[in-house]
């Protein structure tokens, strides 16, 4: 094997098991909610942002790229800036926080735990998961629900960091996660 992909399994072990044990930081500290932060700014300040469909394809096009873009050279940056003898673990930490593994499994429990109190409950605990409307799910649509949920989540959860950070390390599956939140903010056609 070659030595990127030594360096890179053990680092995304030693970051899975950080997730495992640690789970993510409050919203405040998490780097996806800048993320959204930044998409939300850049949305509505990029030039063309409410003009036709043209103007609107061509802005999009220009966040789609530059925040991506900006935020694989902002990490590497980040890596290469601090000392040598802390960049692993700094590397490590930063990886962990591409994975959602911990608060997937935790949220799963929580429909688990609210079902068994009862339906209304667990119909409420699996609304935090999903977004659809949960009012009308009996206990076997509650549990479906959240096992679809899991099943979906676990791609961008844990699949998708796992594979970006074996070929690019941390600033890649950082990558990942803009454009995982690009995609969840902005990549919807719900606009008129």
């Amino acid at each position: 094997m070659p030595d990127w992909f030594d360096r890179n399994g053990a680092g995304l072990l030693l970051a899975f098991t950080v997730d495992a044990l640690v789970g993510e930081p409050p919203e405040a500290l998490h780097p996806v909610s800048w993320m959204g932060k930044v998409i939300g700014l850049a949305d509505q300040a990029v030039p063309g942002r409410r003009g036709g469909p043209v103007a609107e394809r061509v802005s999009g096009s220009v966040v789609a790229i530059a925040l991506p873009a900006g935020t694989f050279w902002a990490v590497r940056k980040l890596l290469q800036a601090v000392p040598d003898r802390i960049r692993p673990a700094t590397e490590v930490m930063l990886l962990s926080l591409a994975f959602a593994g911990r608060s997937l499994f935790q949220a799963a429990k929580d429909v688990q735990r609210d079902l068994a109190s009862g339906i209304d409950e667990g119909r409420a605990a699996v609304a935090r998961m999903v977004g659809r409307d949960t009012a009308e799910l009996d206990g076997a649509g509650v549990t479906r629900a959240a096992i679809e949920s899991v099943a979906e989540n676990s791609n961008d959860g844990v699949i998708a960091p796992v594979f970006y950070g074996l070929i690019g390390g941390a600033p890649l599956a950082m990558t990942y996660k803009m454009i995982n939140t690009l995609d969840s903010m902005i990549g919807y056609r719900d606009r008129d």
